[in-house]
């Protein structure tokens, strides 16, 4: 291959186009690991999901939150003692989507939820995005996915 040619393909190549496309490729990934942090009762900045349990006006009592409280820890111990999972069936972890826009990929839960919004507004969008080590394993796969794509374009394949 002439240096013209593989300089022709290299300027062919958009790293932004590239990284949407692995990115979209692997956009399940991104929702397992947001639903994997929520398990664990973890905020997109890597933090507790706030407001716990007993500090959600949601509940009437004190005693009302403890008791739901220890009700979440029995079904999902992964996650600390009063902290929101926000699973109980599974219903809300499983319309969570992702979306790709020009710039930036974008978590949410799909409109058929019906407390999508109160959610949003409760957890302060922190309840969905990747957090440091989330990001940290997305990185490692759609890195090499990017490098493969690249090198075939150089190559002509």
């Amino acid at each position: 291959m002439k240096v013209s040619e593989a300089l022709a393909r290299l300027e062919a190549i958009s790293l932004k186009a590239e990284t949407r496309a692995a990115m979209a490729q692997e956009q399940e990934l991104a929702i397992k690991l947001n639903r994997a942090q929520l398990l664990r009762g973890l905020s997109s900045t890597g933090g507790q999901l706030l407001p716990k349990y007993s500090e959600d006006p949601y509940f009437k009592t004190k005693a009302a939150a403890l008791h739901y409280a220890r009700w979440k820890h029995k079904i999902n111990p992964l996650a600390p003692y009063d902290a929101p999972t926000l699973f109980i069936n599974g219903y809300t972890h499983s319309h969570i989507l992702m979306t790709l826009g020009d710039d930036k990929a974008t978590l949410y839960v799909d409109g058929t939820v019906e407390w999508a919004a109160e959610l949003e507004t409760k957890y302060r969008g922190l309840h969905l995005g990747l957090n440091p080590d989330s990001h940290t394993k997305y990185r490692k796969v759609i890195f090499p996915v990017i490098h493969r794509s690249i090198n075939r374009k150089l190559r002509g394949k």
